[in-house]
C-alpha cells in the first residue's frame, strides 16, 4: 500500500493499493517490497469521494527491494523492468535441461521458445524428412540464401530470408545442444537477487529472491543497489552425473556477524536448502576435487572468517561447508596437502624525508600462508585446525593479485620448438602473482624515477619466491591474469606516459636426457612427478610491450581441451573487450626484422614495441558494454569455441573462436550455395570430359 504524506503535519493524505505485477517467468522467494516511489505532485488532485483514491489519476514510479522498477498509471501496471540486471556482481554458466527430459517447463523455455521447440522436427535426417512443412521452409531458406548471395532478390525476398533464418534457428531452443552453445547464464545481483538468462536471446528463464537479506525491504534505494555491508558469493553446489537432474547452485550471503547459504535448483530457481551459520565470511576457498557420492559431485568450500590483525600468535578461523561425513573424510585424507593464503596491507613507521621537512608512511604487504594438520578434522564448533606455513613481506601498496583457474584444462606440458627441441612448461597450480608499489593516489608525491612496481611469483605451499622483478618509473593500477605457465600484467609507464604490458613465461630448466637409450633403460626424468615442496631450476622468459589503449582489466579465453590458441580479453577504457592473440605477447618473439624458418614454423612474429588494436578483433564488435564490471568465459563442447558473457550496467553475450571455425561450419552457412557449387562443378566436369572426347575424335579423323 502506498501512502501520500503531508511533510508538514505527517498526516496521510491518500492511499493506493499496489501489488507486484505477475511475470512471464517463474519467481521464487519472498515477495519484494516497495522501497521508493515517485509521482508528479502537480498532477495530484484529491479524490472527490472516500471510496476512490486521488492517486489513480497520477503516474507513480515504484522501486522494489529487488531492483525492479514499475510504472503504475490509472491503477494499472504500464510496464515493469528488471533493473537488477544492471547490478550484477558475479555470474556462471550452466547447462540447460536435456532434450529428452520428460517435460520441458514453460518457465525455462518461454512461450515462444516452447512453441518453437514443439514445432521443430525430431533430430536427424529421418525426423527432418517426416516434417514436410518444416522441410519446405528449410528448402525455401536455402533458395533465398543463394539469391541473396548473388544479389538477385527483391527487398521482400530479402526480408523473407531474414525472417525464415530467425524462425528456423535453433539458438533459442529451451534444451541443450550437442555443440554446447546454448547455456543458462546465472547472474547474482547486488541486492541478492539471482536471475537466469537464456544465452540465445537473453530472455529471463527464472528469478529467485531467496538470498535477498531480510533488511533489504526497508533499505534506501542507494543501499539496495549494493552499498550495504553484506558480501555475496555465487557457487556451484552439486552437479549430477545424469542429464535429467538439474545442477544445484549456492548463494552465500555474509552479514556482519552471521551468514546464510541458500541452495537453488539451477533450472527453476526453487530453493532446495538453507544453512544458517553464526559467523561472517571474508574469503571462500573452493576445494580442488569434489566429493563423488555415486549420483553426483558435491563441491565443498573452506570459509575464512573476516580479517584479523596478523601477528605471530593469531590464526584465522576456518570452517568447512558442507560439514558432512563425506566431506570430512575427504578433508581428513588430503589435509596435509591443503594450503591457503591471506594478505594484509600494513603501514610501517614514519621515516624522515631527505628534505628534512617531515615524515612519510612506508607501506608494505604482509602475505601469510596457512596449512592444516595431518589427518585434521573439524572440532565440536566446526573449526578446522590451522597452522602457519610461511610469511612474506613485500614493500609498497598492494596493487594486484592473480592465480590460475584450477578448472582450466591443459593440453600439453611441453612446447615443441621449430628445431624440434622441447621446452617443459612449469605448470604450478599453487602459483600466486603479487604486484606491489606506487598507487595512482601516491604517485603525485613521488618523483618519476622513484615510482616503482615490484612483481613477484610465489609458491603458496612453501612461500618461496620463484621470480621477482622491479619496474622503475611505473605506477598502478596493475591488472594481471595467469594461465598455464605464463602471467600477463599491465601498468602505466610514467616516463613514456603509455600503457605497458609485460609477459612472464616459466619453463622447467631441469637437465633431461631424452636419448633413446635413456628412455629404454628408464633413466630419463621426463615423466617424473613435480612437487611444490621441492625447488627446481627455472628458465624465466620475460618481455614488455606498449599497448595502444588504456586497460581496465584482463581475462583469458578457455576451450574444452585447451588445444586452441589462447586469446587475451582486454577490457579497454571505452568498456569494450578486445580479443588479443597470445602470440603477440610471446617473450620469444625475435628481435630481428625477419624470422628464421624455424621461428616462422612456430608462428613467431618479429618483435615490435607497440601492439596495435585492430578494429576487427573486438569481441564486443561495435558495442559498448556500459559499466563493464566482470567477464565470464566458459568452454563449448566444440574445441574451437569459447562462450563469453560480460556484465555491468549492460550485459553482452557472444561466442568467440580464437582459431576460427576449424571444427564446425558457420551458423549462417549456405547449404543452397554449396548445392549450386556442386551442380556447377558436376556440369563443368561433364562438359570438360565431353569437349576433350570430341577434340580427340576430330584429331583422329584428320
Amino acid at each position: 500500500m502506498l501512502k501520500l504524506l503531508d511533510p508538514g503535519s505527517n498526516t496521510v493524505l491518500d492511499t493506493l493499493e499496489v501489488s507486484m505485477p505477475a511475470a512471464a517467468y517463474p519467481q521464487s522467494g519472498p515477495a519484494p517490497g516497495v522501497v521508493a516511489a515517485w509521482l508528479d505532485a502537480s498532477k495530484y488532485k484529491p479524490a472527490s469521494s472516500s471510496d476512490k483514491s486521488g492517486l489513480h489519476g497520477c503516474q507513480v514510479l515504484l522501486l522494489w527491494s529487488d531492483d525492479q522498477v514499475t510504472l503504475v498509471s490509472e491503477s494499472t501496471v504500464q510496464w515493469n523492468r528488471e533493473e537488477a540486471l544492471a547490478s550484477g556482481t558475479s555470474s556462471m554458466m550452466i547447462d540447460l535441461p536435456a532434450a529428452h527430459a520428460d517435460k520441458l517447463s514453460q518457465s525455462t523455455a518461454g512461450d515462444a521458445a516452447a512453441a518453437a521447440a514443439q514445432s521443430r522436427p525430431a533430430s536427424g535426417l529421418l525426423g527432418l524428412l517426416q516434417d514436410k512443412e518444416w522441410l519446405q521452409r528449410w528448402v525455401r531458406l536455402q533458395v533465398l540464401s543463394v539469391m541473396v548471395q548473388f544479389h538477385i532478390c527483391s527487398e521482400i525476398e530479402k526480408a523473407e530470408y531474414y525472417e525464415l533464418r530467425h524462425a528456423l534457428s535453433d539458438n533459442n531452443l529451451p534444451y541443450r545442444d550437442t555443440n554446447g552453445f546454448r547455456k543458462l547464464i546465472v547472474l547474482l545481483t547486488a541486492p541478492g537477487k539471482v536471475l537466469a538468462l537464456h544465452s540465445g536471446d537473453g530472455r529471463i528463464a527464472w528469478t529467485s529472491s531467496a538470498a535477498i537479506p531480510a533488511a533489504a525491504a526497508i533499505q534506501t534505494p542507494k543501499s539496495s543497489s549494493g552499498s550495504n555491508s553484506s558480501r555475496q558469493y555465487l557457487l556451484m553446489w552439486r552437479r549430477f552425473h545424469d542429464l535429467t537432474h538439474a545442477p544445484q547452485l549456492a548463494v552465500l550471503t555474509a552479514e556482519a556477524d552471521a551468514s546464510v547459504l541458500h541452495v537453488l535448483n539451477g533450472h527453476t530457481g526453487e530453493q532446495l536448502q538453507q544453512f544458517e551459520m553464526p559467523y561472517s565470511v571474508e574469503k571462500v576457498i573452493p576445494q580442488r576435487q569434489p566429493v563423488h557420492d555415486g549420483a553426483a559431485e558435491q563441491f565443498s568450500f573452506l570459509l575464512v572468517e573476516p580479517k584479523f590483525t596478523i601477528n605471530e600468535d593469531s590464526l584465522p578461523r576456518v570452517h568447512m561447508v558442507p560439514d558432512v561425513p563425506a566431506t570430512q573424510q575427504q578433508f581428513n585424507s588430503a589435509s596435509s596437502n591443503l594450503f591457503f593464503w591471506l594478505s594484509q596491507q600494513q603501514a610501517g613507521s614514519s621515516s624522515s624525508s631527505t628534505s628534512g621537512g617531515g615524515g612519510k608512511s612506508e607501506f608494505h604487504v604482509l602475505l601469510r600462508g596457512y596449512g592444516f594438520e595431518t589427518g585434521a578434522r573439524p572440532d565440536s564448533s566446526g573449526l578446522l585446525p590451522v597452522v602457519l606455513a610461511w610469511q612474506v613481506v613485500l614493500p609498497g601498496q598492494l596493487l594486484s593479485l592473480a592465480t590460475r583457474d584450477l578448472t582450466e584444462p591443459l593440453h600439453s606440458y611441453v612446447k615443441v620448438l621449430g628445431d624440434r627441441s622441447l621446452k617443459y612448461k612449469y605448470v604450478n597450480p599453487n602459483l600466486l602473482f603479487v604486484a606491489t608499489g606506487s598507487s595512482p593516489a601516491d604517485a603525485a608525491n613521488v618523483a618519476s624515477d622513484d615510482r616503482t612496481i615490484t612483481v613477484a611469483l610465489l609458491n603458496t605451499v612453501t612461500g618461496g619466491v620463484l621470480h621477482q622483478q622491479v619496474h622503475r618509473g611505473a605506477v598502478g593500477p596493475v591488472h594481471a591474469v595467469a594461465s598455464e605457465h605464463w602471467v600477463v600484467y599491465t601498468f602505466k609507464d610514467v616516463i613514456s606516459l603509455r600503457q605497458q604490458a609485460t609477459v612472464i613465461e616459466l619453463y622447467d630448466a631441469t637437465p633431461r636426457d631424452l636419448s633413446i637409450e635413456a628412455i629404454l633403460l628408464g633413466r630419463t626424468r621426463h615423466s617424473s612427478t613435480l612437487s611444490s615442496y621441492t625447488s627446481m631450476q627455472l628458465e624465466v622468459l620475460t618481455q614488455s610491450f606498449y599497448l595502444q589503449h588504456t586497460i581496465k582489466g584482463l581475462y583469458v579465453s578457455q576451450t574444452k581441451q585447451g588445444i586452441t590458441t589462447k586469446q587475451l580479453l582486454v577490457h579497454t577504457l571505452s568498456d569494450q573487450l578486445y580479443a588479443l592473440d597470445k602470440r603477440f605477447l610471446d617473450p620469444r618473439r625475435p628481435l630481428r626484422s625477419k624470422a628464421t624458418p624455424e621461428e616462422m614454423e612456430e608462428r613467431l612474429v618479429p618483435y615490435g614495441e607497440l601492439i596495435v588494436f585492430s578494429p576487427l578483433q573486438y569481441a564486443t564488435q561495435n558495442k559498448q558494454v556500459l559499466g563493464l564490471r566482470g567477464v565470464v568465459v566458459a568452454p563449448a563442447v566444440l574445441e574451437s569455441t569459447t562462450l563469453l558473457f560480460c556484465y555491468g550496467t549492460d550485459i553482452f553475450f557472444t561466442r568467440i573462436t580464437p582459431a576460427l571455425h576449424f571444427d564446425s561450419l558457420a551458423p549462417d552457412f549456405s547449404y543452397g550455395l554449396l548445392v549450386v557449387a556442386l551442380i556447377a562443378l558436376t556440369v563443368g566436369t561433364w562438359f570438360a570430359a565431353y569437349s576433350s572426347q570430341q577434340t580427340l575424335l576430330k584429331a583422329k579423323w584428320q
